[in-house]
């Protein structure tokens, strides 16, 4: 389907542009005049991305709102008509790889609803957590008192094997062993949350 562009006025002549230096100073008559001479032009070349005449003029009322907002650095610009298209051919660009994300995320959600595995809300994640790690805490504490210091001080402290060893006047050997026991040990008591 074809769509239309909305009736206008005429793209006024893009050669009367301001000097840069009356932009980049913040001249609102300077800005107006370029905005008048862009406007029609880049929204037209936005739409040949976007296809959609609303989407293209928001993007590029955007584009003018941001290059206001640098208005600094356009008098270190070298071509203003190639530096305008770029802004606007990235805008839209970034429009386009926002929309896909967004439709890739719907569409997630819309296959987990429908398989019942959506997300919970937030608090009962939390809650969630919360349970986990009282279960893994408590599974800890079973531990023999060496392995529970080792893996305190492996899994809290974020110790290395040597700074355990030497904390607890034990070989690294030794450690590792503990280690592994641990890890055996809390796999047993907690199949679902270590697997």
């Amino acid at each position: 389907m074809h769509h239309l562009e909305p009736a206008l006025a005429a793209t006024p002549p893009i050669d009367p542009t301001p000097p840069l230096e009356q932009l980049a100073a913040g001249d609102p008559t300077a800005f107006e005049s370029l905005f008048n001479a862009y406007f029609n032009r880049l929204r037209r070349f936005v739409y040949g991305y976007v296809h959609s005449w609303a989407e293209a003029e928001d993007l590029v009322h955007d584009l003018f709102l941001q290059l206001w907002r640098r208005r600094a650095w356009l008098g270190s610009v070298r071509d203003l008509d190639a530096y305008l298209y770029h802004i606007a051919r990235n805008q839209a660009l970034n429009h386009l790889k926002h929309e896909g994300v967004e439709a890739r995320w719907r569409a997630r959600q819309a296959a987990a609803t429908e398989e019942g595995t959506s997300q919970p809300p937030a608090a009962d994640r939390e809650l969630i957590s919360n349970e986990r790690t009282a279960a893994i805490l408590r599974a800890v504490d079973a531990l023999p008192p060496r392995q529970r210091q080792v893996i305190l001080l492996r899994w809290r402290a974020q110790a290395s094997l040597e700074e355990i060893g030497a904390a607890l006047g034990i070989s690294t050997n030794t450690v590792e062993i503990h280690i592994t026991r641990a890890h055996k040990q809390l796999r047993k008591a907690l199949p679902h949350l270590l697997d």
